[in-house]
């Protein structure tokens, strides 16, 4: 009974740091949309006020979820706007690409580019929390070894004072940091096929910024 009570107040304390982790990542997200100077991207209205209400109603959905428990349809709408917000940043960075309206302002498409970059990385550090082991409630709450997606160091050999260690948000942004700088994680391997994707699709963005937009930027300020 005491187990139960301790995985529940536990389970509680995830979820809230889960909500409040969306929200802050959603208002992330649109702020450095509305901030861009390339405007709307193509074909997308995510980031006119149509967008914040989508944005708000999957919110509102996913807090529904929670207070229900029902752990798939939770998962589904933190897949749903984790998507949602990776169709925004590759669109935003075609836009930022082939937009004519600053093609020759090698400052704003600097600007633009490290914006794009800080919310892919926020955003690809979200999708590794909650898509390794089934998410930070799993990995609370497993009292068995479950099947990896990420394999930390800390879970390869035993580690004096690293033995009761879990990930935490955090530990997941640093791997999307690695991955968006040097195209390689530096001491996690990847193992599942959904998280090397997920790493595929984050450096081909990182990629993009630094080896085209990045260049053009710098031509143009010269």
């Amino acid at each position: 009974m005491k187990n139960n009570k301790l995985h529940l107040g536990r389970i509680t304390e995830i979820e809230l740091r889960l909500i409040f982790g969306l929200i802050a990542i959603s208002l992330l997200n649109i702020i450095i949309y509305k901030s861009l100077s390339v405007g709307q991207p193509y074909g997308l209205i995510l980031l006119n006020d149509v967008g914040v209400y989508l944005y708000a109603i999957l919110i509102v959905l996913t807090m529904i979820f929670t207070i229900i428990r029902d752990r798939r349809l939770l998962s589904y709408s933190f897949y749903t706007l984790l998507a949602l917000m990776t169709i925004n940043i590759v669109l935003n960075l075609f836009d930022l690409i082939v937009n004519h309206r600053i093609s020759d302002n090698g400052q704003a498409i600097v600007l633009d580019a490290t914006l794009i970059w800080f919310s892919s990385l926020g955003v690809f550090g979200f999708w590794y929390w909650i898509v390794d082991r089934g998410g930070p409630i799993n990995r609370a709450i497993e009292s068995k070894d479950t099947r990896y997606d990420l394999l930390f160091p800390q879970y390869q050999t035993v580690i004096p004072g690293w033995e009761k260690w879990k990930p935490e948000f955090w530990d997941y942004v640093v791997f999307s940091f690695f991955t968006s700088t040097g195209f390689s994680p530096a001491d996690t391997l990847p193992l599942s096929l959904r998280v090397k994707i997920l790493m595929m699709i984050e450096a081909t963005i990182s990629l993009v910024i630094i080896g085209m937009v990045i260049s053009r930027a710098l031509s143009l300020i010269q």
